[in-house]
């Protein structure tokens, strides 16, 4: 029943994956595969269960929901909210260091909206304002220090996190910060908590989108770097890959890994021992902008296309248009095994990938003390600095570029 015009527009935007690119180069391996995982029988028989049952009390103040991405952390979240209302428990402060989780919580729960105050962390902490209960979801997200002080200034507090993709400083939460919180009872999302345990959609939807996927483990650490090509015939290294490239960033989606099998101009890079991935490079290729409107038009701050990331960046800070006619390669990610850090294996691929591609390598990172020294160690030169600081993490955003 959609008009004509609108699906037209919804095309054009679906097919807008490749950023003025040449849509002619994506592939269709994505849906190959989505196709051939769908026909393929599952026989296993949803049991009248549930594997995560949660019994809503005012007994236990302070609860932690974590788990994988998917597993219906929000979900339970809105529960414990409806709960908390009906036992005459509000106002209720809301906070995520993500609007799209902040929209999301605002929409399904619209009804009860006169109960919640919806903020950002940064805004909850500088405000302060009057609750019966604090509900943070993607706690790991936050700053240690910032979600600790928030916490501190609510006497009763629900948190829901991600178990999976949290590197760096927000690594610290199941390391350290979760002991500086007062937590009275910890709930481990093993399994979905929207459906019940062997629900046969909830298995195809975590084969297709690869959510129950985990990190290898290794017998030795002899490797030698290979480069990874054909993911869609190699269905094992590709969960490899994966799994590793979850570990490395908190916001995978399906997209990112339909963006995986699909997106031309990429290049992954990785290290293999005895057919496990140690390590995974992930790099997108920004081509050159051919329309001198447009970059005169990003120059002044006025357009912002997709894809361009670290052109649209040099183009602002640098206000020089040349930047503009020559093709600069995107770190987008890099993995490595936990097992096998502080091993080089993260220097080796970024050298393998210097060899390999014929033009300049860039990063852009938040600010980091222990990623300055690295990105120096490997020839790469700070081009900005942002102006201001990140609400998630306080860092401000750094543009570095290959030297070679």
């Amino acid at each position: 029943n959609i008009k004509e015009k609108n699906y037209n527009k919804e095309y054009k935007n679906m097919l807008d994956l490749d950023y003025l690119d040449d849509i002619s180069e994506f592939k269709n391996n994505f849906n190959n595969r989505l196709i051939k995982i769908v026909n393929n029988n599952y026989n296993s028989k949803p049991q009248n269960n549930f594997n995560t049952q949660i019994e809503f009390s005012l007994i236990d103040n302070n609860e932690l929901y974590y788990g994988r991405r998917g597993s219906g952390k929000s979900t339970a979240l809105g529960k414990k909210i409806e709960f908390l209302i009906s036992q005459q428990i509000f106002p209720i402060l809301f906070s995520s260091p993500f609007v799209e989780n902040r929209e999301s919580i605002a929409e399904i729960l619209e009804l009860y909206k006169k109960y919640l105050i919806i903020l950002p962390p940064d805004e909850a902490l500088r405000l302060k304002p009057q609750a019966k209960h604090l509900i943070i979801d993607e706690a790991a997200a936050l700053a240690p220090q910032q979600l600790i002080n928030l916490c501190k200034n609510y006497n009763n507090f629900t948190l829901a996190t991600t178990s999976e993709g949290y590197e760096g400083s927000a690594n610290q939460f199941f390391l350290k910060t979760i002991n500086n919180l007062k937590i009275d009872k910890i709930y481990n999302f093993n399994n979905n908590f929207r459906h019940q345990i062997n629900d046969e959609l909830e298995i195809k939807m975590q084969e297709i989108f690869l959510l129950n996927i985990k990190k290898q483990e290794l017998n030795n650490l002899d490797y030698k770097i290979i480069e990874v090509e054909n993911l869609i015939t190699k269905e094992d290294l590709l969960k490899q890959i994966w799994a590793l490239l979850k570990l490395a960033h908190y916001k995978t989606k399906p997209s990112d890994l339909k963006i995986l099998l699909d997106k031309p101009q990429k290049i992954f890079v990785a290290l293999n021992v005895e057919n496990q991935v140690l390590g995974v490079l992930q790099i997108f290729i920004e081509n050159p902008l051919v329309d001198e409107n447009l970059v005169l038009e990003i120059i002044k701050n006025q357009r912002r296309p997709q894809g361009r990331i670290l052109m649209q960046n040099l183009l602002l800070r640098s206000q020089n248009p040349s930047f503009a006619r020559e093709k600069i390669a995107r770190i987008v990610r890099i993995a490595v095994n936990p097992l096998c850090r502080k091993m080089g294996i993260a220097r080796a691929l970024i050298n393998y990938a210097k060899e390999k591609l014929n033009c300049k390598i860039a990063v852009l990172y938040t600010e980091n003390y222990e990623l300055e020294i690295f990105w120096e160690k490997l020839g790469f030169s700070s081009k900005y600095s942002s102006n201001f600081q990140r609400s998630r993490n306080l860092g401000k955003s750094i543009l570095r570029v290959n030297n070679e």
